[in-house]
């Protein structure tokens, strides 16, 4: 089940948007209202997707973003009434996927969770298939330095039947040069 952190400290826009969300999505909905709060809630539990207002009572919700991100990177979106030039810019330097203006328009705000849902399960499916990559590269070289091991081994023995047979033959073969 996915799950999406909305972190809003004003309680009636925060009805609205769980009731959204609750509609639009098959989800789980935490709700925090202060940007510690949320950090605190997705240390215990990592969302796939965070909501927040860039107004937060403790922290700006880019803050929030840029830490959010920190953790593991996935999408984060940020609804602003009238924001300035400077926090536009700073949401894009801080890597937010999406930001909208109040009044919210439902339908894009669904597209953007929707897209964020599928950006953030797509990121762990790509993280998953890392990791059993790495796992099979660990075991590929483990495996190599063993044979590597073996062949050595293989070849000390080999090189010592090599010259102990050497010098049987040597021993066993008379002397043919005459001794003047």
């Amino acid at each position: 089940m996915n799950k999406i952190l909305v972190v809003v400290p004003d309680a009636v826009m925060l009805e609205i948007v769980v009731d959204v969300l609750a509609e639009a999505f098959q989800s789980h909905v935490t709700c925090a209202a202060t940007g510690a709060d949320a950090l605190d809630l997705d240390c215990i539990e990592s969302h796939h997707v965070v909501l927040t207002q860039l107004k937060l009572p403790d922290m700006s919700g880019l803050a929030l973003a840029r830490q959010i991100m920190a953790l593991r990177d996935r999408p984060v979106i940020v609804i602003a009434e009238n924001p300035t030039v400077d926090e536009m810019v700073g949401a894009i330097r801080a890597g937010v996927a999406d930001l909208f203006t109040t009044p919210v328009d439902v339908e894009r705000l669904s597209d953007a969770l929707r897209t964020g849902l599928a950006r953030d399960a797509t990121n762990r499916r790509q993280s998953r298939r890392e990791a059993r990559l790495r796992s099979v590269i660990r075991r590929v070289l483990r495996d190599r330095r063993q044979l590597n091991q073996r062949i050595e081994l293989v070849c000390r023995d080999m090189v010592g039947a090599h010259r102990r047979l050497f010098h049987r033959v040597v021993a066993a073969t008379p002397n043919t040069h005459p001794m003047n």
